[in-house]
């Protein structure tokens, strides 16, 4: 699990460089849909996820409508 904390944090790291393009963004949300099942896989709930993750509320939102508990 260690490994996977460390990756979630290389790429919040990531993610506050201030440029942003379509594509920076459609590749975020993907990496952070992604990230969200693989949490979801090892157990986590839905408010630790998005916390570990550090979504906006407009990303919770968005989010949630994937996620069935």
């Amino acid at each position: 699990m260690g490994r996977e904390l460390a990756l979630i944090n290389s790429y919040l790291c990531s993610t506050n460089k201030q440029v942003m393009t379509a594509f920076k963004t459609n590749t975020d949300q993907f990496i952070k849909q992604r990230m969200m099942t693989y949490l979801k896989e090892q157990g986590y709930n839905f408010y630790q996820s998005s916390t570990l993750l550090k979504l906006t509320q407009a990303e919770r939102e968005e989010m949630s409508r994937y996620w069935a508990e």
